[in-house]
């Protein structure tokens, strides 16, 4: 069976592979500021500790350091306190990081694109990126490609189908330039032969009413918010950046 101009098995081989390699943008880290000396005092913390954010508050990063602060408070005895700085691809809140004093009080919870994009984007930087040291990997989530309910398509194939033989239409939705929506929603296009257009945001609760609004077509979401979507029928679902199915 031919699938514009490619077999279907070579289109799935590419497609396979894009989501393989599409599921190593959304992994999730904290990063603390190096101290000048290399360590912190040893009462710590004797005061609240601020965890920055780079993605709004109600983002798939936000759902999951919130329960962790409170643990973290818990165990600690002092306030784990979210601070969310969306915007800039996470520039804003990375360089709020970087500069803050690095005396251990100040965390940047981040995905791995907020080190990786600035780089190619920006010619210079007000910071170092290897002025941040990892403190732990904290979660490795799949995205979901989620559409539209008006999309006449139901499934991958027939969504590329759709793109093929409408250039342009189409837009994906992303956190911002450089953002792992972005990478993933490039890499479709490579994958697939598509053309589709690029739209903004600050992140995933300005994304979202703009999708279910019909301002934008599709919108790759951490399936950690997105199932809900899905499952009560408010977003079309068309695929997974990881190797595996995800149970619904």
């Amino acid at each position: 069976m031919e699938l514009g101009g490619h077999s279907m098995s070579q289109s799935h081989s590419r497609l396979n592979g894009f989501y393989i390699a599409a599921a190593m943008f959304c992994a999730f880290a904290i990063f603390g500021v190096v101290p000048a000396n290399g360590q912190v005092a040893r009462a710590w913390p004797s005061k609240p500790v601020r965890v920055i954010l780079v993605f709004p508050a109600g983002g798939a990063l936000d759902v999951i350091t919130r329960p962790i602060n409170e643990k973290l408070s818990a165990m600690l005895g002092q306030p784990f306190i979210v601070d969310n700085r969306p915007g800039a691809s996470g520039l804003i809140a990375t360089e709020a990081a970087a500069h803050a004093p690095a005396d251990g009080y100040t965390f940047l919870m981040a995905s791995n694109t907020s080190f990786m994009a600035p780089r190619f984007l920006h010619k210079r930087l007000s910071f170092d990126p290897e002025g941040f040291e990892l403190v732990s990997l904290v979660c490795f989530l799949p995205n979901i490609l989620v559409g539209n309910l008006s999309l006449p398509a139901n499934n991958l194939s027939e969504l590329i189908a759709y793109m093929k033989a409408n250039p342009g239409k189409l837009t994906y939705g992303s956190p911002g330039t450089g953002s792992f929506g972005h990478l993933e929603g490039e890499m479709l296009k490579l994958a697939a032969g598509v053309n589709i257009v690029h739209v903004p945001f600050k992140g995933l609760t300005d994304a979202i009413p703009a999708l279910l609004g019909g301002h934008i077509s599709l919108y790759f979401e951490p399936a950690v918010t997105g199932l809900a979507r899905v499952t009560s029928g408010k977003v079309k679902v068309f695929g997974v950046t990881g190797a595996r199915r995800l149970p619904l």
